[in-house]
């Protein structure tokens, strides 16, 4: 009786593993691990019982466990994939924004997205299964490219801006010592026409 007792607790541990593994709340891995240690718990415990019978389950639940590990398997390489394509849609993104023609550029709202692109990015990190290195690695190069072209634009653009600002006050400059001088001429009849001239220029 004590042995039979033995393999019925047996029995009973294994039912309550294939309820687990067929409920999918046990990962392959794992289950593995439990079947491993009732084979050798069989083969090293003296018991009583039937031995052909449990031994053809715990066979069942192996081939369950292997058919749960090619689901597993399935099921990550489709978020991954899908994981690739949130990073690509962000790296694509980025790209695009590099390209933008500087003078249609919004680019107040178009630096604050590029900031918030490496923070977006690392949230996928966290929240997402992790891509394969050479994928990320790729997709990551491609991110700090466009970041970086963007930078090389945005102060190549406001340079140019700078300039253009610093040309337009020198010829203000110009314009206002000319007003200035024109100011003494009250007895040149001519005066009247260059002011008008020089409002025009302003302009």
């Amino acid at each position: 009786a004590y042995f039979v007792r033995k393999f019925d607790e047996v029995v009973a541990s294994t039912v309550l593993l294939a309820q687990r593994i067929h409920a999918g709340s046990v990962t392959a891995a794992e289950g593995r691990q439990s079947l491993e240690a009732v084979r050798t718990h069989l083969a090293e415990t003296p018991m009583v019982g039937d031995y052909a019978t449990l031994s053809s389950v715990l066979d069942e639940l192996t081939e369950a466990l292997r058919d749960k590990e090619r689901s597993d398997q399935a099921q990550r390489a489709e978020a991954r994939a899908e994981a690739a394509a949130e990073r690509e849609k962000l790296v694509v993104e980025a790209e695009t924004l590099a390209v933008t023609d500087p003078a249609q550029m919004q680019w107040k709202a178009a630096s604050d997205r590029m900031r918030h692109m490496v923070d977006d990015w690392k949230a996928m990190q966290r929240a997402q299964i992790r891509l394969d290195k050479p994928t990320e690695n790729e997709l990551w190069q491609r991110l700090a490219s466009a970041r970086n072209t963007f930078d090389k634009v945005r102060k190549a653009h406001f340079a140019r801006l700078d300039a253009e600002r610093d040309q337009a006050r020198v010829v203000k400059e110009e314009l206002v010592k000319e007003a200035q001088r024109l100011a003494t001429r009250t007895d040149d009849p001519r005066t009247a026409g260059a002011f008008k001239r020089l409002m025009q220029d302003w302009k």
